[in-house]
């Protein structure tokens, strides 16, 4: 991926994070400011403070992934998921023996 199309898509991405984050604090406070009334029975109250809760402990996840360098390579994963899959069938083969046999002593 180029330098340029990387720039673009983090900015991209940063405007969509910024955009649903400036909406979902808007609703939190609109959600506070009717808790606060008491126009809102107590069973919505915990149900939506539960899915914030939630949605905190998700965003928290997402920083620690993001400042432990998790985002630098996505690629690096594939590959390796490719190289370990190689190894494996590479070692069945040679568990089964030259002719596709499984080797003596092999259940």
């Amino acid at each position: 991926m180029s330098a340029r199309w990387r720039i673009a898509v983090t900015w991209a991405v940063g405007a969509a994070v910024v955009g649903g984050g400036t909406t979902f604090a808007f609703k939190i406070y609109e959600f506070i400011q009717t808790a606060g009334r008491g126009d809102m029975p107590g069973f919505a109250f915990a149900t939506v403070f539960s899915y914030f809760i939630i949605t905190l402990g998700f965003l928290c996840l997402a920083a620690w992934a993001y400042l432990r360098g998790h985002y630098h390579d996505i690629e690096e994963p594939k590959y390796r998921l490719l190289d370990t899959e190689s190894e494996l069938e590479r070692l069945e083969a040679a568990e089964r023996g030259p002719r596709g046999t499984a080797a003596a002593g092999a259940p």
